[in-house]
């Protein structure tokens, strides 16, 4: 962005709350912090201005003129100073040609340390790929013409399309809908999933569907290798597995939660035995009046020990109540409510091995099959 340095003659000064920070020569870089792009808000200070020298003050108005773009209010006050506000919600670029503020985002580069990682409110385009290691945060749709590479973190309130997701240690999440051609080694979410040609190696969990068309697989070939597919609904898949990785696949149930609710329970199971110890040094099993003279009959020393240990009690059972309750709530969501409406579509072949799980129950497919349809029904896993 052309915004001159300021002189002894004439200043410019971003607002605060843009938070641009000003870099010496000596100091070290967070590219990937930079913040090129800023999300700006309707009546938001951008830009001031000031001549400070007394002579030449039409001269260095010309010369020193800040080009404008679209949505940029200019406010003179007085002679000397010029502010510049943002006159709707947007994007501010600092590299554009101009001042200027956008009201969607569209990115014609790669992700990477020109950018910096980015966070906006609206939908975002970009065209071209997300470099290891960059992060993007998007308040609507997002829509990725290029690949995701390795370490990224992508955050989506709307939907999302993409090319390709191969980074291992990826991280994406979308609120609504995503679309993809293939993904390896990433783990993804989303409500519902689309994936064109395969997934290998990736965790992926949907919500509500999982779609994998298998576009350019052969039809006795596995378009899902490896990793664990979990759906909390439905899953349609062209094939699936491979003689050489075993695959895991789950319907019904959020492995999510039931991961996070084992952690949970080991921590409850923990505050328990830390109560019944506390409990027995306290002695309040043989009842409050019975410890109450017991505290009455003690010296100084061991009445302030005993109080440490009441008030450790005290802030145990406290812990383990909330704790036990947050583990109720994720028992109550960790399984889909209607059983009949789970069910897994493979259109061709299944490659053993597979590891199935459909709710609470297990199931190793150890042979060869084709074209099956799974469902739960009477308790019980069916293949149709």
């Amino acid at each position: 962005m052309i915004i001159y340095s300021s002189t002894k003659d004439i200043s410019f000064d971003w607002h605060k709350s843009l938070c641009i920070k000003k870099f010496e020569d000596d100091e070290t870089i967070d590219y990937k912090n930079k913040k090129r792009f800023i999300e700006v808000y309707i009546g938001q200070a951008l830009l001031r201005k000031e001549i400070k020298s007394k002579v030449n003050k039409v001269e260095l108005e010309i010369e020193y003129e800040v080009k404008c773009g679209e949505n940029i209010r200019i406010e003179h006050t007085g002679n000397d100073i010029t502010e510049y506000f943002a006159s709707t919600n947007g994007i501010l670029d600092l590299e554009s040609d101009q001042l200027e503020i956008k009201t969607s985002l569209i990115v014609n580069q790669d992700v990477d340390l020109t950018t910096g990682n980015i966070v906006f409110g609206r939908d975002i385009i970009i065209n071209g790929d997300i470099r290891e290691g960059f992060n993007i945060t998007c308040g609507g749709d997002l829509t990725i013409n290029g690949s995701i590479e390795n370490s990224v973190k992508i955050l989506c309130k709307g939907n999302m399309k993409v090319t390709s997701i191969y980074g291992e240690n990826s991280f994406v999440r979308v609120m609504n809908k995503l679309e993809l051609k293939f993904i390896h080694g990433a783990r993804i979410q989303a409500y519902d999933i689309v994936i064109r040609s395969y997934s290998h190696h990736a965790t992926v969990f949907a919500y509500n569907s999982i779609i994998i068309e298998g576009d350019g697989v052969h039809s006795q070939k596995g378009a899902i290798i490896g990793g664990i597919l979990n759906s909390f609904k439905t899953m349609k898949l062209s094939s699936l597995g491979s003689e050489k990785s075993s695959t895991k696949l789950a319907l019904g149930v959020n492995l999510n939660i039931l991961d996070k609710v084992n952690l949970i329970h080991e921590k409850v199971l923990g505050l328990k035995k830390k109560i019944r110890d506390l409990n027995e040094e306290v002695d309040l099993a043989s009842g409050f009046d019975n410890a109450r003279q017991k505290f009455h009959n003690m010296n100084e020393e061991n009445k302030v020990s005993y109080k440490v240990k009441l008030s450790l009690l005290k802030k145990t059972i406290l812990i383990h109540n909330a704790i036990s309750c947050k583990e109720s709530e994720l028992l109550e969501k960790q399984y889909f409510k209607d059983p009949s409406l789970l069910k897994i579509e493979v259109e061709s072949a299944i490659i053993p091995d597979i590891h199935l799980r459909v709710l609470n129950k297990s199931f190793m497919i150890k042979k060869m099959m084709n074209h099956k349809c799974i469902t739960y029904s009477n308790d019980e896993i069916k293949f149709n």
